[in-house]
């Protein structure tokens, strides 16, 4: 499949469907790498974000995979093999708005670092190549000693199989066909697991000590966000992103919770002219009261793939509990 065929086949994506519907074959496959005695790397909180981290692996998995690409791809014009290399599928420009069909986590399990790499929909025909590709970047393609030395731990330094000269690495692969449904709780918290970098020139800003505090309808920002990233998903799962888009967009836009929230962030930086929340910073939890089948449908599947910008290197992680309100 070249590229053109890659793209006419996502860009024909035409089955319309709401996001009830649509949850319940949003499959997925989850590759995770397990590295123990490195479960230091993943202690974001006290050291440094995520991302900071993943943009690391995400480069070292690009270069790998970019070794195996076919010459066009190599050269920066696109695959031209018959069959789409790899490198192609989960770092080449797709069009019309269409994002790549994957995300990276990291956290920790035991003693041991975890890094996972999801992968959607049509995607999943390249999961084996993008797992081969992933153990040797971790193995091989990641400075440890260096990041270990900026993290001042002494973790990396201490493990036996340093001096033994290798990583004790473990490949799992889980494969997911769809969300089973469930029905809708009487209250859901949205609670952030990673940083999510909102674009705050809409903001109400306040000054309090001669510093800017953003103020922002988070309930707003999740209506359009979360439309636009199930519509560049969609694709990959043979769905029209229009109608998906469309529909999940009125279903968030009736709920109701919690409208605006303040950012925990100390001041707001400005770059381009906008102002952005603080990046190590996590964004507090939004509140929806009662939501319909649509809108917790919509958020069940944004909650698998992220949500927001920069979600391939983990921003936009959350995850939904069931409250009383």
């Amino acid at each position: 499949m070249s590229r053109s065929i890659l793209d006419m086949r996502l860009e024909g994506a035409s089955l319309t469907t709401r996001s009830v519907e649509a949850a319940s074959f949003w499959a997925y496959e989850d590759i995770e790498v397990a590295i123990q005695g490195m479960a230091a790397f993943a202690d974001f909180e006290a050291k440094r974000p995520m991302e900071w981290l993943l943009i690391k692996v995400r480069g070292a998995l690009g270069r790998v995979l970019l070794q195996s690409a076919s010459p066009g791809r190599q050269a920066g014009i696109g695959c031209d093999w018959p069959a789409t290399c790899s490198s192609e599928v989960f770092f080449g420009l797709r069009k019309a708005g269409i994002a790549t069909p994957w995300i990276l986590w990291a956290g920790s399990e035991g003693s041991a670092l975890v890094v996972r790499a999801r992968v959607f929909g049509l995607s999943r025909e390249w999961a084996p190549a993008l797992a081969d590709a992933l153990v040797i970047a971790l193995r091989t393609h990641i400075p440890w000693a260096t990041l270990s030395r900026d993290l001042q731990t002494a973790s990396f330094s201490q493990a036996p199989w340093v001096e033994a000269g290798g990583l004790a690495l473990e490949l799992r692969r889980k494969s997911i066909g769809g969300l089973p449904a469930v029905v809708p709780p009487n209250g859901v918290q949205i609670s952030f697991l990673t940083h999510t970098p909102f674009r705050l020139e809409k903001a109400t800003l306040q000054r309090a000590g001669g510093c800017p505090i953003p103020q922002f309808d988070t309930l707003g920002w999740l209506g359009s966000a979360l439309p636009r990233r199930l519509w560049s998903l969609a694709p990959w799962m043979g769905v029209c992103p229009k109608a998906l888009s469309e529909a999940a967009a009125l279903a968030v836009s009736s709920a109701k919770g919690e409208q605006t929230t303040k950012i925990a962030s100390a001041c707001g930086k400005r770059s381009g002219g906008h102002h952005r929340a603080d990046p190590a910073r996590v964004p507090p939890p939004i509140y929806l009261r009662q939501p319909d089948q649509a809108v917790f449908a919509a958020l069940r599947i944004a909650e698998i793939c992220g949500v927001g910008r920069a979600t391939v290197i983990g921003c936009g992680q959350f995850e939904l509990q069931a409250i009383d309100m």
